[in-house]
């Protein structure tokens, strides 16, 4: 787990909480940046959040 507390570019502090594995394309360097951006298709984005209200037990 890779927890870290980001704030220098803007004047306000927020934390990002994310899950590493050592096999993971980026490992051991940071996530950000290293990588294309792709984007969740539209039945991935209902599937996500369709677990979620699920979990959360929202209709």
């Amino acid at each position: 787990m890779n927890i870290a507390a980001i704030g220098n570019l803007v004047p306000q502090l927020h934390l990002h909480h994310v899950v590493r594995y050592q096999i993971d394309k980026a490992w051991p360097a940071p996530i950000w940046g290293k990588f294309a951006v792709v984007p969740y298709t539209q039945q991935q984005m209902t599937d996500n959040i369709d677990r979620v209200k699920k979990q959360l037990k929202i209709r």
